[in-house]
This record gives structure tokens, C-alpha cells and sequence, in this order.
């Protein structure tokens, strides 16, 4: 369960760091 969290938090910084 925290490790999915931590996935997405990850995901979403990626994210950031594109655009």
C-alpha cells in the first residue's frame, strides 16, 4: 500500500521534472 503510494508520488515528480 505505501510502496504504490510512493510509486505515484515518484511518477508525479517525474513528471514534473519534463515539463
Amino acid at each position: 500500500e505505501e510502496q504504490e503510494a510512493t510509486e505515484r508520488l515518484v511518477s508525479a515528480f517525474a513528471v514534473s521534472e519534463l515539463f
